[in-house]
């Protein structure tokens, strides 16, 4: 859209993505329109999330691997919540377990593990078929629960939100995993938080430092990938998932 004029301000008006209903006394009421201030909600908070830190995991999804007595690959999952391209929060509350048979299909050099957002209807409930008639048709769904798909593939599909492989490391397993020592100074505070926070040379994380647009439009996160060799069991490299959380500060008033 542009404006032509030679008189300033100049001005250029549009409309956001945002709808909301509105409700006046008298007004029929049909679905769509309840539907809507749910949806108004759900768009409003799916924009905020987007914008404020992008798709990727936002705590838990911590991944240990191990072959069983039976010779079964074992990929036992920790409750979490990721937010998906389109800023939808995928919630996984449970613990889970992926069993892989290498007896069907060899075990990989490496397999990938990703969750994806699904929504499943629920909670049926008859209909009427027409306000005259006044009888019960067909039954409709009344409620609608996030879900969530946890998949092990050997490859990485393309549209996953991720992060790039070029410094990869190998992370040992979330007991293992060495804590950042507390700040003895300000010197120390400042090399913790160099080793917490991304930095903004990082592709990952590049954009979203600059103001750009995040380049994720798909509804499945990236949690690790896995890589096995004949020296050693299964390792999980958590370098390839895009990890997104707000950084906290102290009052600023406080000493």
């Amino acid at each position: 859209m542009t404006s032509s004029n030679t008189k300033l301000p100049a001005q250029v008006c549009g409309t956001g993505s945002l709808l909301r209903p509105l409700f006046a006394a008298g007004q029929l009421l049909q679905e769509d329109d309840l539907t809507q201030i749910v949806e108004y909600m759900r768009s409003q908070s799916r924009l905020m999330f987007r914008c404020l830190f992008g798709c990727g995991v936002m705590c838990g999804f911590d991944v240990t691997s191990r072959l069983d007595g039976s010779g079964n690959l074992r990929v036992d999952v920790t409750p979490g919540v990721a937010i998906g391209g389109q800023g939808d929060p995928i919630e996984m509350p449970d613990a889970q377990t992926i069993v892989y048979d290498p007896a069907l299909n060899p075990i990989p050099a490496e397999m990938w593990l990703w969750i994806s957002i699904s929504d499943r209807s629920c909670a049926p409930r008859d209909t009427l078929t027409s306000d005259t008639t006044g009888v019960a048709g067909q039954s409709a769904n009344s409620r609608a629960r996030n879900a969530y798909k946890l998949t092990l593939g050997a490859s990485c599909p393309s549209g996953l939100c991720a992060c790039g492989e070029a410094a990869v490391q190998v992370a040992a397993p979330p007991d293992d995993r060495a804590a950042v020592a507390p700040a003895t100074n300000a010197n120390d505070s400042q090399a913790n938080q160099s080793a917490i926070l991304a930095s903004a040379s990082d592709p990952c994380y590049e954009a979203h430092y600059n103001g750009s647009s995040e380049d994720c439009n798909g509804d499945s996160v990236l949690l690790a990938k896995l890589t096995f060799d004949q020296k050693g069991g299964p390792k999980i490299d958590y370098s390839v998932r895009r990890f997104v959380r707000p950084a906290l500060i102290r009052e600023p008033h406080s000493k």
